[in-house]
């Protein structure tokens, strides 16, 4: 593998973008929070100790070649922007960032091109006839978000720290792009699982994605015209995602994720195909792919996260049961694993479950069953 071949991927978890990495013929160097025991054989994996500070240093050690982030780094413009002055970034910029990740530019954008626009606020909102959501302004997986309370103490939260959204019910979906030069190209979109029970997670946590979505061309209008809106107004480069929720056949943006996102590998595995080329390509060349013709998805994938109903430690006897479901590493049925005798805390995420099937809701019941025979083999119940 040459120099030019190499791929820097920072972010909280750095697995899913390492695989991408190499059926895009690159050899990953990653750093990230975990350091699971399932990265790609040859790729080099080192663990920050300090998040998200730790990443500069690490990088700054590894050889030198262009990088990109995945989740989590997307909330620290300025430390993109410092690791960005050291090697080339592939991916979107400090200064668009501090752009797309702002809630109220972003509503204002989508406001004035016409397109449905949540109600956001930095107070909390007074009005007793909807429901408003309070979350971290540098949100990552759903958490510390929660309905606003009128009489509780959650209204007087720190305003830097948290913003208002109105709350509108309906199906969490996210779509995935490629953008350059203003313009983008959907790649497709998936459902997203959101505090889903028996996955263990809680509240609006993120429990996982299946896809692809079959959608009608009126759908297919709607994800198009708010990603050109999105790359033309933001200056958007290579992949990024949009977080909505389909509500009475109108999309409304819950927020956008500007980096790979955890839909891509959804969306590679259903499709066969390779998605971080178009990504790099993007983002050096300015070059972007085909537009997807409408036609219809034989195949769907899903993955869901397994949370950690307790504390405890990662057995031995896990090992022997990996062995079991994983016959083939290059789709594992068990995902980003940690390690033997790994302490784990109640609520953390531990490992990635996947599944195919010829449906939507095959492949959620096939992610229900798997996630419970991992949780059993982790003793998480």
């Amino acid at each position: 593998m040459t120099e030019t071949r190499r791929l820097l991927i920072l972010g909280v978890s750095a697995r899913a973008a390492a695989f991408s990495a190499v059926r895009a013929g690159y050899m990953p160097l990653a750093v990230d929070c975990f350091r699971d025991e399932d990265l790609p054989v040859g790729s080099v994996c080192r663990r920050v100790d300090s998040y998200p500070t730790g990443f500069e240093a690490e990088a700054a050690a590894l050889p030198q070649c262009p990088w990109l982030y995945t989740g989590g780094l997307e909330n620290h413009p300025k430390l993109v922007g410092r690791i960005a002055k050291q090697r080339p970034l592939l991916g979107n910029s400090e200064r668009v960032l501090r752009r797309v990740r702002n809630p109220f530019a972003l509503a204002e954008v989508l406001r004035c091109e016409g397109l449905p626009s949540l109600d956001v606020s930095a107070a909390p909102p007074d009005s007793a006839s909807a429901d408003w959501l309070q979350k971290p302004r540098r949100s990552g997986g759903g958490r510390r978000i929660a309905f606003v309370s009128r009489t509780a103490t959650d209204r007087f939260e720190p305003m830097r720290r948290f913003y208002y959204q109105r709350h509108v019910r309906g199906t969490a979906c996210s779509a995935v792009y490629v953008a350059s030069n203003g313009r983008a190209v959907w790649l497709g979109a998936t459902q997203q699982l959101i505090g889903t029970p028996w996955t263990g997670a809680r509240g609006f946590e993120y429990a996982g994605s299946i896809g692809p979505l079959a959608v009608s061309p009126e759908e297919q209008t709607q994800w198009r015209a708010i990603g050109q809106c999105l790359a033309a107004r933001f200056e958007l480069s290579g992949l990024f995602g949009v977080d909505a929720v389909m509500s009475d056949g109108a999309l409304w943006v819950v927020e956008v994720n500007p980096r790979y996102t955890a839909s891509v590998e959804v969306l590679e595995l259903a499709r066969g195909v390779d998605l971080l080329g178009p990504h790099v390509l993007a983002c050096k060349t300015g070059e972007l792919p085909a537009e997807r013709s409408g036609r219809s998805e034989e195949r769907r994938v899903g993955k869901a996260i397994v949370y950690a109903e307790h504390d405890g430690r990662v057995p031995t006897s896990f090992k022997q049961f990996l062995g079991n479901v994983n016959a083939n590493p290059a789709r594992p049925a068990v995902a980003d694993i940690p390690a033997t005798g790994r302490a784990f805390q109640r609520g953390e995420p531990l490992v990635t479950v996947l599944a195919e099937g010829g449906s939507l809701s095959e492949v959620e019941q096939r992610l229900q069953q798997q996630v419970a025979l991992v949780q059993a083999a982790l003793a998480c119940v």
